[in-house]
């Protein structure tokens, strides 16, 4: 094994490395389409098989992906999956169940299930993959950050690995370039940048009635910085709120990495198709994180959206040659041939 890849004639390095979990407990109710949850919290586990609801169980292998926001997880299934019988209401999108967790950390609960479910698929596309007499395109290593297995097979080796269970950036198969716990892809935008969790929050007075509205998102800094300024404007005539509008400008700004010092400022100008004024920032940035794939992304996309569609799509294969498996380049790669730009 060298720098953390298997090949087809290791089985066994994968599942021993990655399987090694320790059972968590956890209360739950299930999220329906609408984001209204279920009434009754019932108790949840993991095991060496997979997760324990109340009482029905549900293999890790059935697990294709996670992801989690605040207090929810969202688990995609395989396709033909038995559901639990209490849950089976609450499917989104034909194959997501969405569980709001209490008693533990959905973060530490996220990462229990991605080590052992991607580490079995992995394995499920090796034996796959030797009956159709194609062992010799297995490839996958350990990602270091959350120790889930990377399935490469059918990738180019490069320089850059992309992990989809943390979001990590990868080089050299055990420096972590940029970490997914705090680096990753925008909800709000699309872009990569550092993200935090913030409260947004509205008060509103009326003649007759009073209140406030109030959400949890996952937000990168120029986002964090736009969305807090709109807050801060919409809650001064009410005083209360502008202690959180504050706040959320306040730490958008603070602690970044001095590295990484600028990106924000790259980002809004290439969201607005910008292209040139953003290459200035990002040039500078990529020297200091040469071929990183979520910065040649951003600056690929600063393009595509200035309508400079060429060279938007010679920048996002330079993001591919530098990360071969990198999952947010690869599907917006995906969206422009499909709905390619006016």
């Amino acid at each position: 094994m060298i720098n953390g890849e298997a090949s087809a004639s290791d089985p066994g390095v994968q599942a021993s490395t990655s399987e090694s979990s320790q059972d968590l407990r956890f209360k739950y109710k299930y999220v329906g389409p609408n984001g209204a949850g279920g009434m009754i919290r019932r108790r949840g586990g993991t095991n060496e098989q997979g997760l324990d609801l109340g009482g029905e169980f549900l293999a890790y292998e059935a697990i294709v992906q996670t992801a989690a926001r605040d207090k929810r997880l969202l688990l995609r299934l395989a396709p033909g999956t038995p559901l639990p019988s209490k849950g089976a209401k609450y499917l989104q999108d034909g194959c997501a169940l969405v569980l709001e967790i209490s008693k533990a950390r959905v973060a530490d609960l996220k990462t229990t299930i991605d080590r052992v479910s991607s580490a079995r698929l992995s394995e499920q596309h090796r034996r796959q993959l030797l009956a159709e007499g194609k062992g010799n395109l297995f490839r996958t290593m350990v990602c270091p950050q959350c120790e889930a297995t990377i399935d490469l097979s059918g990738f180019a080796a490069t320089p850059h690995t992309y992990c989809p269970c943390c979001e990590s950036v990868l080089q050299g198969g055990d420096l972590v370039v940029s970490p997914g716990s705090t680096c990753r892809i925008c909800d709000e935008c699309g872009m990569f940048g550092r993200i935090r969790s913030y409260t947004i929050l509205y008060f509103y007075f009326l003649l007759v009635a009073y209140g406030y509205s109030q959400k949890r998102r996952d937000l990168c800094d120029g986002c964090a910085v736009r969305i807090g300024r709109k807050t801060l404007l919409a809650n001064l005539l009410f005083v209360l709120g502008t202690f959180w509008s504050v706040a959320m400008l306040i730490r958008a700004v603070a602690g970044r990495d001095p590295r990484m010092r600028g990106l924000p400022e790259a980002n809004r100008p290439a969201y607005k198709g910008r292209y040139q004024e953003a290459d200035m920032i990002y040039d500078r940035l990529l020297g200091e994180f040469p071929g990183h794939p979520g910065i040649l992304m951003n600056q690929a996309m600063g393009h595509l959206h200035g309508d400079d569609t060429e060279a938007g799509m010679d920048m996002m294969a330079a993001a591919l040659d530098s990360c071969s498996n990198y999952l947010p380049a690869l599907q917006l790669m995906q969206k422009v041939y499909v709905s390619p730009p006016a």
